[in-house]
């Protein structure tokens, strides 16, 4: 019985090393662009938060001194 699973599995293994994956463009494009409408959607679904925190983000990296600082 445990050898049935394992020649199986060690069929299956084989059988899964054939399989070659092409990505093209396209699939580089839609990706790219439902990683953008996922931010969108997420940014104008929580827009409070969004907000509250880009400005904490922007006040924080005003008030470093090395980013004032010149040479």
């Amino acid at each position: 019985m445990i050898t049935k699973e394992i020649f199986s599995y060690l069929s299956l293994n084989k059988t899964f090393k054939l399989i070659k994956i092409k990505i093209t463009k396209r699939d580089v494009r839609i990706f790219i662009l439902g990683m953008i409408a996922f931010f969108a959607i997420e940014s104008i679904y929580s827009w409070k938060e969004t907000k509250s925190e880009f400005l904490r983000g922007w006040n924080d990296g005003n008030d470093y001194p090395a980013a004032t600082k010149t040479n």
